[in-house]
């Protein structure tokens, strides 16, 4: 492998799922969940995962945000981020193998997807900062929305196995369910918060028309802003159930992901643009 952001990122991704494997080991043979184990091997996880986006946004000189590979691993990255974060504070039980879990399936299939790795030259954002800013505020959300949804899906997990009365001694390893939804309550206005700044700064780049091409990608942006804001409006007001809620934030989360392909051609309408406004004779061929 002659690309050495990619192999750190593989090597990130491999440890993100031995994470999930031990846990499942250690599931399956009905002995509690290993903190002490889990834990580290997702820092290091993220210490590589790190170190490739790192050298990426040094091949590229800017952030890592110019294709599809780059903003899901951006993404991901910052779910592990946030779960290294709150885990230790809110002391959730498998909420970082759900968490590994779910980043390691993206991120093997975003690896596995050489189309989405295509090389971009042309400079991102064209240098504007407050592109910039805006795009890193709208992926840094996504994040904490990913982490929301590993959230809802333990939730769920756990309501629907109290519900039915399932037996399996599996379901005592899982966090309570008071836990979960008091986290999910303290994740959603955080990451609602951090996309509305996303939103507005997106607004201006859009009301100055230096990025008028992109607004499939403020459209989806807004969707979002009202789908998350809607729900906490209806959690204060207590008009929806937790577990509506939860699997309104799953599918919020997935439409969030396949905005991600909204965003891309827009910025490939972008370039297109600029690289049409800078060489006319090409196209009269």
């Amino acid at each position: 492998m002659d690309q050495p952001d990619r192999l750190l990122i593989w090597l990130a991704t491999a440890a993100y799922f031995l994470a999930v494997v031990y846990a499942a080991v250690r599931l399956f043979n009905r002995r509690p969940h290993a903190r002490s184990i889990t834990y580290p091997i997702i820092v290091t996880g993220f210490l590589l995962q790190t170190a490739g986006l790192y050298l990426r946004g040094l091949e590229i000189g800017a952030c890592p945000l110019g294709n599809s590979f780059e903003i899901i691993q951006f993404v991901l990255w910052s779910t592990i981020f946030l779960f290294l974060i709150v885990g230790p504070v809110f002391r959730v039980t498998l909420l970082g193998t759900a968490s590994a879990a779910f980043v390691s399936v993206v991120g093997i299939v975003s690896l596995l997807m050489p189309g989405w790795d295509r090389p971009h030259t042309a400079k991102l954002f064209g240098g504007d900062p407050l592109i910039e800013f805006h795009a890193a505020l709208s992926v840094f959300s996504y994040g904490i929305f990913g982490l929301l949804a590993s959230v809802a899906a333990l939730y769920l997990l756990q309501y629907y196995a109290l519900e039915k009365k399932w037996k399996s001694r599996v379901f005592y390893f899982l966090p309570s369910i008071v836990k979960v939804d008091n986290l999910a309550r303290r994740l959603l206005p955080t990451g609602l918060v951090i996309l509305t700044f996303a939103f507005a700064s997106g607004l201006l780049v859009w009301f100055e028309d230096a990025w008028s091409e992109l607004h499939m990608k403020l459209l989806a942006v807004f969707v979002l802003w009202i789908g998350y804001g809607a729900v906490w409006t209806l959690r204060q007001r207590d008009r929806i159930s937790p577990q509506r809620a939860a699997v309104t934030f799953l599918a919020l989360y997935v439409f969030a992901l396949f905005s991600l392909w909204p965003v891309k051609s827009s910025h490939d309408l972008g370039e297109f643009a600029e690289t049409t406004s800078q060489s006319p004779v090409i196209l009269s061929k």
